[in-house]
């Protein structure tokens, strides 16, 4: 091995050149910037290091760095320490060869500080260490310690390997929430599918399912994925409830949330885990579309879900005074968002909305602007159970008010709960009942000007609203008629 220390002017040369084909074009996208791998030091060395031989020769010469012994002299260059250790590889390359030699920084210290951690991690460490290696066509020839030593035929696969071993290393862990209520039937194809998304596209990730107090044998069901999912139950106390007690118990720095009736699209995780590279960017989310499940068969609405609720990015709760436009199936935040502005409140409807409200005005939002998931519209949904759904938003809303942190935002949660007892008035209105505006009629300490400005504001929304899905009905229609035509 200090023969092969000697040339490493050489590696530096090539090294320097497969950097350069990087950055022509063999990396691209946000998340692949790394100028210098920090899992590795990537070295190669020309054939001039290992003169040409005879193919008799191929497999001894291939192997001089596992056996300690230099072939042209045929002297021992360093002995081994264990000779069962460095039996011959197959498959190690000829010719130009490129060697990557990993190594923990600080992994003294570390076994020191966490003696009963660092077997399990190491163990982890090893296996994403092997698959870089391995699918960038390289082989492991040695371990030593915590250090993982592998040939490859090319340089660039050498430094892939790298980069993609460090994206692995470092990549933060996405703890996927999903609570459940009498869903034995929906989960398993569920979990199925997202156990095969999260392992194509995310190194690290833990599941943890919340059994709501389920009675149909949702319980017996999650017994089967015992070993691959974290398993919480809690007495019947609603949705929210479930989630925090996820929450609390999940590790990951991402929080993904996904309800037992949704479904993921294959590229949800990969369209916005770009979009948290930046460091101000707190939650992301995207469109969703709505599968009715109310009649038979289930059918795809045209409309998605900011086709009733326009999306913004940034920071600030001004947009949500319109309505709720994240689905929150479609949510990933960081975990420091929940942190800073607290758990879901314990309530039945209504809480992720008011959690957006606040997360918004302490982190920046960004959304992908197409669907990333399926939102299940059922006869029993909480969600469309509209005049529930909107005083339950409303009694959530007014509490908040009380306790705004500044002018600002109480003028933008007073804003909220007009809205609001005018969607309740257009809902009873449809059902049939008086068309109140709900308790308290008036907002005493909003000036009459704003209430005014509010009214005049929520009433041309309705109305392009409607206008814009009759347009989209008609021409639905019109092209159904002339496709019937032909």
């Amino acid at each position: 091995m200090d023969q092969l220390e000697v040339a490493g002017f050489q590696a530096q040369a090539i090294q320097k050149r497969c950097e350069t084909e990087i950055r022509d074009g063999s990396l691209c996208g946000r998340r692949n910037s790394f100028a210098a791998p920090l899992c590795g030091i990537v070295k190669s060395f020309r054939e001039s290091i290992f003169p040409p031989v005879k193919d008799s020769d191929a497999g001894a010469r291939r192997n001089i760095f596992a056996s300690g012994a230099d072939p042209d002299s045929g002297a021992p260059h360093r002995p081994p320490a264990d000779p069962a250790h460095h039996k011959p590889v197959p498959g190690l390359p000829t010719g130009t060869v490129t060697f990557l030699f990993s190594d923990i920084e600080g992994s003294t210290q570390l076994w020191e500080q966490h003696p009963q951690a660092m077997p399990v991690a190491l163990v982890r460490h090893d296996a994403l260490m092997r698959q870089a290696i391995t699918t960038h066509a390289g082989a492991v020839f040695k371990t030593v310690g915590d250090g993982v030593n592998a040939a490859f035929a090319r340089a660039t696969d050498a430094l892939m390997a790298a980069l993609a071993a460090q994206r692995a290393l470092t990549s933060p862990l996405v703890s996927v929430v999903i609570p459940a209520f009498n869903e034995a039937d929906n989960l398993p194809p569920l979990l199925a599918a997202l156990r095969t998304e999260l392992a194509r596209l995310v190194p690290r990730f833990e599941i943890l399912v919340v059994d709501d107090g389920s009675t149909d044998g949702t319980a017996d069901v999650l017994r089967r994925y015992r070993s691959r999912t974290t398993l919480l139950s809690s007495p019947h106390a609603g949705a929210y409830a479930a989630r925090n007690l996820a929450l609390r118990q999940s590790r990951g720095e991402l929080v993904a949330f996904i309800d037992s009736d949704d479904v993921w699209h294959p590229d949800r995780l990969e369209c916005e885990l770009p979009l948290l590279d930046d460091p101000e960017v707190g939650l992301v989310f995207g469109d969703a579309c709505l599968v009715d499940y109310r009649r038979p068969p289930a059918r795809r609405l045209r409309r998605t879900f900011f086709d009733g609720a326009s999306p913004f990015r940034g920071r600030g709760g001004s947009g949500f005074t319109r309505d709720n436009f994240i689905p929150l199936s479609s949510v990933l935040v960081r975990r420091q968002c929940f942190e800073t502005c607290g758990e879901f409140a314990p309530v039945r409807m209504g809480a992720d909305y008011l959690k957006w409200f606040e997360i918004a005005h302490r982190h920046a939002l960004d959304y992908v602007p197409r669907p990333v998931c399926d939102y299940a519209i059922h006869p029993g949904s909480l969600t469309y159970d509209t005049a529930s759904a909107i005083v339950a938003r409303l009694a959530l809303f007014s509490d908040a008010v009380a306790s705004a942190p500044d002018p600002g935002t109480r003028i933008e949660l007073q804003r909220i709960v007009l809205n609001h007892r005018w969607l309740l008035a257009i809902a009873r209105f449809r059902s049939g009942s008086r068309p109140t505006l709900g308790p308290g009629d008036r907002v005493k300490d909003v000036s009459r000007a704003t209430r005014f400005s509010w009214w005049l504001s929520f009433a041309g929304r309705a109305v392009t609203r409607r206008l814009r899905r009759l347009v989209s009905e008609t021409g639905g229609a019109i092209r159904s008629l002339a496709s019937k035509a032909r």
